[in-house]
């Protein structure tokens, strides 16, 4: 007879950690990451959207600042990962290591401005253009498709359509991602760096 499966636990309780792991190289790889929300809550879509207004390419604010007008970074970006009881909310930069503190230092900086300082509409639309246009082209990938539908099977026991996901993203206003922003820029809850030199 088969092995029963082992029930769901919830994990631990986000707490503060720190990593580093020591290299003889001149580029550093940091990486910050906060809690998230599951993939099936009713904020994901504005979060995804304040997540690419963030550092979701390069007309993104962590792009603009801190490797565009500071130089402190060679990428950067921001990307939020959902699964079924939580998710996690990454930044990610590759720097100079000579450099690697002040680019934290900026980075930790531009989060506490994206919580007092709103996301503007022009940000909004242009977010949800990008969202949407990506799932779009993600459904004319035969793998990403099938990805999609066995993941959202497995994690939600359901697959949204494709009209259903972009009227999601349609429907998300302002003080949504507004809302989002403010969370993503006051949680340090959960900070590791990965560091090479």
């Amino acid at each position: 007879m088969a092995e029963s499966v082992k029930p769901f636990v919830e994990s631990d309780p986000y707490s503060p950690e720190y990593f580093s792991a020591v290299r003889h190289v001149e580029q550093s790889h940091m990486l910050m990451a906060i809690p998230s929300i599951s993939v099936d809550h009713e904020c994901a879509p504005a979060r995804k959207l304040a997540s690419l207004i963030l550092g979701g390419g390069m007309s993104s604010r962590l792009f603009q600042k801190i490797r565009e007008e500071q130089g402190l970074a060679y990428s950067i970006y921001a990307s939020d990962y959902s699964f079924s009881k939580e998710g996690t909310h990454i930044i990610s930069a590759g720097v100079a290591t000579n450099r690697l503190e002040s680019a934290i230092k900026s980075i930790r900086a531009e989060l506490e401005y994206f919580k007092k300082w709103r996301v503007n509409q022009n940000e909004l639309e242009l977010a949800k253009e990008i969202l949407k246009t990506n799932t779009v082209f993600s459904y004319d990938n035969m793998m990403k498709t099938l990805h999609y539908a066995a993941t959202s099977q497995l994690l939600l026991n359901k697959v949204k359509t494709l009209d259903e996901i972009l009227a999601k993203i349609d429907a998300v206003t302002i003080d949504d991602v507004n809302r989002e922003a403010a969370v993503i820029g006051a949680s340090e809850k959960l900070y590791s760096r990965f560091g090479f030199r």
